[in-house]
């Protein structure tokens, strides 16, 4: 079973029932659970009323819950919506009863897990970069709150992934760069090879599974041969620094044959082994203690209804990964074979391959350095940007200094 491919079946309409009937008993979404537990009058005002007077109602009824918050701290917090709504604004404009849910919806989250929302309001708050892409990708404000990058990663550690991950691609790649990927949605060429390139980008297709994008792409064709999604973590406690593989992908169809194509024109070097020698490269220039790749149980795909045949343990065994807590933990460096061991009769072969893979690499760090380099020698781009309210700060910390109860999920 090929390990970087994702078998698709279109289920048939008992199956779908079956699956949407467990996926919500074992999965129910909070709107649904927050819906059931109001009180009748409640939820005839949702049905009947207008959008914009349930979305109001929907926000007066989050504060009223004991579970989350003290007594004292209520009214507080109802004074303090506007600072929020201030950050939500400009997230999401707009005044139709669309955006007004959404803000509510935000809302709703951050109340459901206020240790997430503590850490990630915090971030948008301090850090001009994530505000900037919360304004532009409305999704973005919601993300610590939605299964990505590890299906059994639980809300709190995501945000700090989202922390840890444009923290440590700053230091990398610098402002400029950074923002040119997240904020303009540039593919940047940071190695080429003729007609192939090893290309970084913001998550498009297969964005649950990360942060970054690492492709080798056919630059005649627009086509990438194969792609790994990845994101940086930065442990607060350690300070140590890891890399996780969320998803490595290759095309279907009639594009596989391009994959061969480009496996022979590269003397040997598949799409794959390219694309995991570009994120061990920048795991080395981002000072990366770990190199992990998820499991196929623990692939973001793994909880839907989609039918996913990628053998990830198997690829990553064949990589030297060894299993540990849920993820496979994978050497920092790709294993090369020394010349000695390989057949007379394919040594010039194997040189040619091991010259281009350096050649790539060589290109990779230059391109990496010179991106730092200008930056340094531009002004400071966060002081165009003001930053939001501080209340936010104290808000996030109230969230999640009275509530009590264990974090869901």
């Amino acid at each position: 079973m090929r390990p970087c491919g994702v078998d698709i079946r279109v289920p048939r309409r008992c199956e779908l029932k079956r699956c949407r009937a467990r996926r919500y008993s074992a999965h129910a979404t909070w709107p649904g659970t927050f819906f059931t537990l109001l009180p009748n009058f409640l939820q005839v005002s949702l049905l009947m009323t207008s959008s914009l007077a349930a979305t109001l109602v929907l926000v007066a009824a989050a504060f009223v819950p004991g579970p989350f918050m003290k007594v004292q701290n209520r009214s507080w917090l109802m004074t303090s919506i506007s600072e929020i709504r201030h950050l939500l604004s400009r997230s999401i404009p707009g005044r139709t009863p669309h955006d007004l849910f959404r803000r509510a919806r935000v809302l709703m989250y951050a109340l459901l897990n206020p240790f997430a929302a503590r850490i990630w309001l915090k971030a948008l708050s301090t850090n001009t970069l994530l505000a900037d892409i919360a304004a532009r990708n409305r999704r973005f404000l919601e993300r610590p709150f939605h299964c990505f990058a590890q299906a059994d990663m639980r809300a709190n550690e995501r945000a700090e992934l989202l922390c840890g991950h444009f923290r440590v691609v700053r230091e990398l790649f610098g402002e400029d760069l950074v923002r040119r990927l997240y904020l303009n949605s540039e593919h940047v060429t940071l190695a080429s090879s003729g007609r192939y390139a090893l290309v970084v980008s913001e998550p498009v297709r297969c964005w649950r599974e990360g942060l970054l994008t690492v492709a080798w792409r056919d630059v005649f064709e627009h086509v990438d041969l194969a792609w790994a999604t990845i994101s940086f973590e930065r442990h607060a406690g350690s300070g140590k620094r890891s890399a996780l593989i969320g998803g490595l992908q290759g095309p279907a169809g009639a594009d596989r044959e391009r994959v061969r194509e480009a496996t022979r024109a590269c003397h040997g070097l598949r799409p794959k082994a390219a694309v995991i020698e570009a994120v061990s490269e920048l795991c080395r220039m981002a000072r990366i203690d770990a190199l992990t790749g998820v499991t196929k149980k623990t692939h973001v795909s793994a909880a839907t209804a989609i039918q996913f045949g990628a053998d990830y343990d198997g690829f990553w065994r064949e990589q030297g990964g060894v299993e540990v807590d849920g993820r496979f933990v994978l050497p920092l460096r790709p294993y090369h074979r020394d010349v000695s061991e390989v057949p007379s009769k394919r040594r010039a072969e194997f040189r040619r391959r091991q010259t281009l893979i350096a050649d790539l690499l060589e290109q990779l760090d230059r391109a990496v350095d010179e991106a730092l380099t200008a930056d340094l020698k531009l002004p400071h781009l966060g002081h165009a940007h003001a930053t939001a309210d501080d209340h936010l700060l104290e808000l996030a910390a109230a969230l999640a200094t009275d509530y009590c109860e264990a974090e869901p999920a």
